[in-house]
């Protein structure tokens, strides 16, 4: 089935990526997203990020309710992060 779309795709002169290809590109894009996270992390962007989840924790602790892991947590920056990549046109 993927042979028949490739060849229709080509066929038609529609643009047409590989598997191999989307991987490929995906790799850049998290290596983009992980070198914006590093750095941040080495000019300090992370310890407000580690203050708001130490009282984010606290916060639960004092309602006697659980709290979210650090990487639940750590996931709103990460989105917010993606979001950035490809906004600024470093798209796949």
């Amino acid at each position: 089935m993927a042979a028949l779309i490739e060849k229709t795709a080509a066929t038609m002169g529609a643009p047409f990526e590989t598997a191999a290809e989307i991987r490929a590109a995906a790799k850049i894009q998290v290596a983009a997203i992980v070198a914006k996270v590093e750095a941040a992390r080495q000019a300090g962007g992370m310890k407000q990020i580690n203050r708001q989840y130490k009282a984010y924790r606290l916060a639960q602790i004092a309602k006697a309710e659980k709290a979210t892991s650090y990487t639940k947590f750590l996931e709103r920056f990460v989105i917010s992060t993606v979001k950035q990549v490809a906004m600024t046109g470093q798209m796949i």
